[in-house]
Parts: C-alpha cells; sequence; structure tokens
C-alpha cells in the first residue's frame, strides 16, 4: 500500500508538475527559447530566401546567354537578310533620285532651250524667203536683158538717135554714148526675144543668153528702081548684165554667139526585147487608136485594164484623125504578161489636113481572146524592158 501511496504522490506530483506547466514561469523561458529558436529559424529562412534570390538573380544571366547561345546560329540570317535589304534599298532610293534628277535636268533644259517648232518654222520660212528672193532675181535680172536685146534688136533707116533713146534705161553712160553702134541703114524688128540662162561672170557680174527672132527690112535695087525685101531669121545674143543695190545695168555691148544645151554625147539605144508576132495585138491596137482620137471616153475606157491610169488616155474628141499604123514592134519577155508595142503612126491634123507622124510605146495585156491596154508612153529608145534592166 505503501508503494501505491508512493505512486499516488508521484501522480498528484506528476499531476502538480502538469498544472504549473501552463502559469509557471518555466513556460516562459521555454517560450524565449522557442521565440529565440523561431528568429534563428526565421533568420535562417530569410537567409535561404535571399541565397535563392541571389542565385536566380545569378542564374538569370545565364539562361539569356543560354538563350543567346541557342539564337546565335540563327543570328547570321537575319543579319544578311537585313543587309540585302538595305542594299536593294540603297538602290532603289538610287535609281528613284536619278529618276527624279534626271527628270529635273530635263525639265531645264526643255524650259531654257528654244522651241524646235519655232526654230524648225523659222529654218522654213528663212529657206522660203531665200529661195523667194532667188526666184525674184532670176526673173528680174532674166527680164531685164530680154527687154534690153528687144529693144536692141529693133531699129530702121536714120534711127539712131530714136535707137539710142529706146536703150537708154538698160545701159551704162559709155555705151548711150558709143557711135556705131549700127550703121542704121537698113530696119530690123525683134519679134520674139526669151532670156532663157545666166552664167555667173563675176560677183555682181553675169551672162544672160537669149534667144531672138528678127524681122528685117532690106531695100533691094534692081532694074525698075528699089523694093523692100523682108526676111525672119533667129539670133542668139549673150547679153552682160551688172548687178548692183541700185538694179540692174548692161555694162557692155552684147554678143552674137551660137548655144546649145544639147547633150551631144547622147546616144539613143532600141528596145531589145523578144520580138513577136501577134496579129491580135495590132487590130486591137488599131480600135483603140481611133477610139483614142475620135470617140468619147466611155468607149476609150472599154479598152483599158482596171489600174491604168485614166489621166493618160483622155480623149482627143476629134481634134485629130487617126489614119493607120505606119510600123509596129511587139516585144514579149518570156514568163512576162506585159506585151510591149512600139508603134510609129500617122495622124491628120483636121485644122490645115496636114498628116503628121508620131511614134511612142503602149504597153497591152492579153486576157483570154481580149487585148487591154496598161500604159502608154512617148518613148521608143532607151526604154527599161520588161525584166526591169536599162536598155542603155
Amino acid at each position: 500500500m505503501i508503494f501505491k501511496k508512493k505512486n499516488k504522490k508521484v501522480a498528484e506530483t506528476n499531476s502538480s508538475l502538469e498544472r504549473p506547466e501552463e502559469t509557471s514561469p518555466v513556460p516562459a523561458l521555454n517560450d524565449d527559447m522557442d521565440n529565440q529558436e523561431g528568429h534563428e529559424a526565421i533568420k535562417k529562412k530569410k537567409w535561404y530566401e535571399s541565397s535563392a534570390k541571389k542565385k536566380k538573380a545569378a542564374n538569370r544571366p545565364q539562361k539569356v546567354q543560354k538563350e543567346n547561345i541557342t539564337k546565335k546560329p540563327k543570328k547570321p540570317k537575319s543579319e544578311e537578310y537585313i543587309i540585302k535589304k538595305n542594299g536593294l534599298m540603297k538602290v532603289f532610293r538610287f535609281v528613284f533620285w536619278g529618276i527624279l534628277l534626271f527628270i529635273f535636268v530635263n525639265g531645264i533644259i526643255v524650259l531654257t532651250r528654244p522651241d524646235r517648232t519655232d526654230e524648225v518654222r523659222k529654218m522654213i520660212e528663212d529657206f522660203e524667203a531665200k529661195y523667194q528672193t532667188e526666184k525674184d532675181f532670176n526673173e528680174e535680172i532674166l527680164g531685164f536683158a530680154q527687154n534690153f536685146a528687144r529693144e536692141y534688136l529693133t531699129y530702121t533707116r536714120s534711127g539712131e538717135s530714136d535707137f539710142k533713146e529706146r536703150i537708154k534705161p538698160y545701159v551704162s553712160e559709155r555705151i548711150y554714148g558709143m557711135s556705131g553702134i549700127y550703121d542704121f541703114k537698113q530696119s530690123a524688128t525683134a519679134v520674139y526675144t526669151k532670156a532663157y540662162r545666166k552664167e555667173t561672170y563675176a560677183p555682181g557680174q553675169y551672162d544672160v543668153y537669149v534667144m531672138c527672132t528678127t524681122a528685117y527690112t532690106k531695100i533691094v535695087e534692081n532694074n525698075e528702081g528699089t523694093e523692100e525685101v523682108e526676111s525672119w531669121d533667129r539670133s542668139i545674143l549673150k547679153v552682160p548684165v551688172s548687178r548692183s543695190e541700185q538694179g540692174y545695168c548692161i555694162e557692155d555691148l552684147p554678143l552674137f554667139v551660137e548655144d546649145t544645151m544639147k547633150d551631144t554625147g547622147y546616144q539613143a539605144v532600141e528596145y531589145y526585147g523578144t520580138e513577136i508576132e501577134n496579129p491580135k495585138v495590132k487590130q486591137a491596137l488599131k480600135n483603140f487608136l481611133t477610139a483614142w482620137y475620135e470617140q468619147e471616153q466611155s468607149v476609150i475606157n472599154y479598152f483599158l485594164t482596171e489600174d491604168a491610169d485614166k489621166s493618160k488616155f483622155y480623149g482627143l474628141l476629134g481634134r485629130y484623125e487617126f489614119i493607120d499604123i505606119d510600123n509596129v514592134k511587139i516585144y514579149q519577155e518570156e514568163g512576162s504578161k506585159d506585151i510591149i508595142c512600139i508603134l510609129k503612126i500617122k495622124i491628120k491634123d483636121i485644122a490645115n489636113e496636114s498628116v503628121i507622124l508620131q511614134e511612142f510605146n503602149v504597153t497591152v495585156i492579153e486576157d483570154g481572146d481580149r487585148i487591154y491596154i496598161k500604159d502608154l508612153n512617148t518613148k521608143i529608145v532607151n526604154l527599161f524592158n520588161i525584166s526591169g534592166g536599162n536598155s542603155r
């Protein structure tokens, strides 16, 4: 039992010990210790948090660096693209500004340069003025020489004073005062004068050629006394004309000359195509020529091809009469449809019934039973042959 009591006491002590835990100062000490441990735990927690933050902060650049490291292979591509893009933009800007500069410069040139239309118009006007001046000059100097020749070739017996007064407006004082130009024993009258060309002798000095026809009157003595005999003749005067700002002047006596503008080296070559016989062509030509000289235009057109130049075939409406074909030569080259006819024909002038020889060439085409007239020209020598070559 004692043991039990002891146990009771122990239990009581234990229970007494348990109660004061709530109010005894020991728990306060324990609380202080717990608080210290809590503070230390809080400090440790804060240290861990700060260290964790530091680690995170330290780890952040590493992540960026890693990201940069992972993105590094792609970086050269973007730089190349940017370089190309910038290069293209530079080229585009260069071209763009170059075009603007070109337009600007051309605009300035167009604005400052005189209008080409006005320049061309001025050139044409200057040419026309120069041409007109030259034309007027030619007409004036030729007319001056022509009028002088008419007065110079006209004179009467014992009519020296009258002759000098008539040539005075044209000649120099030296020529006007000259005696013995004619002996004035006969008479002459200029019927026709025509100045046709001039030559430059020196600056302001020209020789003008004048074609003249003169009617001469000559007194002839015979058994019955005297009589006047008239005759006509042709002559050419080479008239020296001086030109100045005041006008024109005959400074020397004109000279009787012989002048020709004929080509002395000219040679006529006959047509050298292949000559053929074709009676149908000859008969068709007779019918056509009869209509051309004597019939209405509608009849003439019946003989023509569709592409014939109608202006060459206006009818003569009976002014002349077709007599006959005097001679005809017909040529045709192999492979050609054109037939060349060289004609000599006889016609009659209705005015005085004179018979006149005509010669020309006619191009015809044979189409079935019909012969059509395609062309007509005056030439019978130095013709182009059918194949296009020159007969010369």
